[in-house]
């Protein structure tokens, strides 16, 4: 196979076995981490991983280090490197900005295509992921994506990771959509919220899917766009139930709870995922380990 730029992807002679697939979820996509490192503590270490918007975000960064404390200091930093976008993105969806920065988000809302600048996104992950290659990455990747045009689910593994990260995490309304090979792409959790199926695609024959985008029921809403965003994230719990049929296991993480606007809450998130973890998928972890150790 080979990349966009010509350079032939690297050649892996063993068949995979385990198969990590991590979903859509935005700020909760943070447990991601707490769930490699659960892995790795049981030695269970992916062959193939697969990731939906900021599934696609951390699943990259250990498909390129295969080190989930490079990934979590790279997380990390990230969002004490943006902390100022990240509380106008907070106060936007919450309604906290005062009259002004309600009047703003309306505008941004029926004049742009985005509440977030285009340049944003891209250039944070610019940062992160620099000119690295699907061919760079040291456990194969696949990253997902819906096609905005047709509104079917397109598995990427070659060219840019940056630009598959991009496209996969453009949340619609928040993030501007993304043209990629004259296509135009969006959020993957759209159809996608977590790509087991394409992990199995890629030869995977155990999978591990995470799901950070289970909800808690709500009753009340910031605003319009806050009640918009809920409903949208229950028809993608849907989506979610059908992505996890084949997964060997499945890890939920619905008890955490938290908001996905709420990217500040990095530590509180992580603690959370680990307490969860521990308390509710030791023994399965355990019973997978024997499993494929066998």
């Amino acid at each position: 196979m080979l990349d966009e730029g010509g350079t032939r992807l690297k050649s892996y002679n063993k068949t995979p076995g385990l198969g990590l697939a991590l979903g859509s979820g935005g700020a909760r996509g943070f447990a991601h981490i707490a769930v490699i490192e659960a892995l790795f503590r049981h030695h269970l270490y992916p062959d193939v991983i697969t990731g939906s918007s900021m599934g696609a975000v951390i699943g990259a960064g250990i498909a390129l280090h295969n080190d989930v404390e490079v990934v979590r200091r790279m997380t990390k930093h990230f969002v004490l490197q943006k902390q100022e976008m990240i509380e106008t993105l907070i106060q936007s969806i919450e309604g906290k900005g005062g009259i002004a920065g309600q009047v703003e988000l309306a505008r941004r809302m029926t004049l742009s295509r985005s509440v977030v600048d285009d340049r944003f996104l891209y250039d944070t992950l610019s940062a992160i992921f620099g000119k690295a290659r699907f061919s760079d990455a040291i456990i194969p990747l696949g990253v997902v994506v819906c096609d905005y045009q047709n509104g079917t689910t397109e598995l990427i593994q070659c060219g840019f990771i940056v630009d598959a990260i991009a496209a996969s995490a453009t949340i619609p309304g928040i993030f501007p959509p993304r043209i990629m090979g004259g296509s135009i792409m969006v959020d993957g959790g759209v159809t996608r919220c977590i790509p087991v199926p394409e992990a199995k695609e890629m030869g995977a024959q155990y999978v591990v899917g995470v799901d950070v985008g289970r909800l808690r029921p709500r009753e009340s809403f910031h605003n319009a766009f806050d009640l918009v965003n809920y409903i949208d994230e229950l028809k993608g719990e849907k989506i979610a139930e059908d992505d996890l049929v084949e997964a060997s296991l499945v890890m939920s993480f619905e008890a955490v709870g938290h908001p996905w606007h709420r990217f500040d809450l990095f530590d509180e998130i992580l603690r959370d995922s680990r307490a969860h973890l521990k308390k509710s998928y030791e023994k399965e972890l355990m019973r997978l380990s024997g499993m494929l150790s066998t």
